[in-house]
């Protein structure tokens, strides 16, 4: 009896021992804080946190501006393409500034995250609310398109992480655009007359960042630029695609956004995340789709807006005009019987 009850100690103690004893000779040979593992989720939380800060901007924008209600998924389509562009707008006048410095970069980025905490705020309520709904019943065919689009989007991130992943037109035009502009600390014309240099550059803009701040590797670097496109890419996927499906088709599916995954393109070579500018200019597709659906077909205003039509007078105000003015209506009323009996 005694042995039975102490053969599950003892067994958990061997287990712990001998994992111990594994871990301590691959420690020898690898120790634990060299693990690029660490290197990785830093860099996945710098992109997110930035990304962050890029969202929640753009939605305050978006909310200011457009005077109406905007779902969830659009105003996050439409927040992310408005904060990402105010982010490489406000990096490329810093650069005609001279003032690219790591410090200049890292407080715009803190900046935003400040200024869209509200936003981000929102979205956490109202990510929580649905959650706590009841589970709703989903067919196969919703839960494999949800794997789909898990898998695909784990697929695209594991790929892009060896630096052989970066593109060879990110080596020379894109990463190299953001490595000269954070050098230099400033934005200018290329004496050698390069013509690459003088066309719209939103992804080195948005890397600049990757190369400007102090102590990293140039691996360390290629991979922050990688991971920021790698969280523009997902964004876009589960926002942009599911917030465009969701106007055409009121009633599609949540996990109506893996159908980007079903394009194997994204897991080439070149269409992949390869630090390239393709899947940053794409967060702006389904934002002008959903602008350009709401020029075509305006939303109702509200009462009072301007350019709104006054409502119909009611029966009263139309008596009221033609007695002369307010109570006339009471009055005639009243005063008909009396002449009726004077005629009599």
């Amino acid at each position: 009896m005694h042995a039975r009850l102490l053969r599950v100690p003892i067994a958990s103690a061997g287990m712990v021992a001998t994992l111990a004893a594994i871990a301590w000779a691959h420690h020898r040979e690898y120790p634990a804080q060299h693990w690029l593992a660490w290197r990785y989720a830093a860099y996945l939380g710098a992109a997110t946190l930035w990304l962050a800060g890029c969202a929640g901007t753009g939605a305050r924008l978006v909310r200011a501006l457009l005077a109406r209600h905007v779902p969830a998924l659009e105003l996050g389509s439409l927040g992310l393409a408005a904060g990402l562009f105010t982010f490489q707008l406000t990096t490329f006048a810093l650069g005609l500034l001279g003032a690219l410095h790591w410090a200049a970069l890292v407080a715009v980025s803190v900046a935003m995250l400040v200024v869209g905490r509200s936003e981000l705020r929102r979205a956490a309520v109202t990510v929580r609310r649905v959650a706590r709904r009841p589970p709703a019943p989903r067919s196969l065919g919703a839960l494999g398109a949800l794997a789909l689009g898990l898998g695909g989007l784990g697929l695209v991130y594991f790929a892009a992480l060896a630096p052989e992943s970066v593109s060879f037109d990110a080596r020379w035009r894109h990463l190299v655009l953001a490595e000269s502009y954070a050098a230099a600390r400033h934005i200018g014309r290329y004496p050698e007359g390069w013509v690459f240099a003088a066309s719209p550059h939103f992804s080195s803009l948005t890397f600049v960042p990757a190369f400007a701040l102090p102590g990293l590797a140039l691996f360390d670097r290629m991979a922050l630029a990688v991971h920021f496109e790698w969280v523009v890419f997902a964004a876009t996927t589960v926002l942009g695609v599911a917030a465009l499906a969701r106007r055409l088709a009121p009633r599609a599916p949540a996990s109506v956004w893996a159908v980007r995954l079903l394009f194997p393109g994204v897991l080439v070579y070149d269409a992949t995340v390869s630090g390239g500018i393709d899947h940053l200019g794409a967060t702006y597709a389904p934002a002008a789709v959903l602008a350009m659906l709401d020029c075509l077909r305006p939303a109702p205003r509200s009462p009072g807006a301007p350019g709104y039509p006054p409502p119909p007078p009611t029966i009263a105000a139309r008596r009221a005009g033609r007695g002369g003015g307010p109570g006339s209506c009471s009055a005639r009323s009243s005063g008909e019987p009396r002449a009726r009996r004077r005629r009599r």
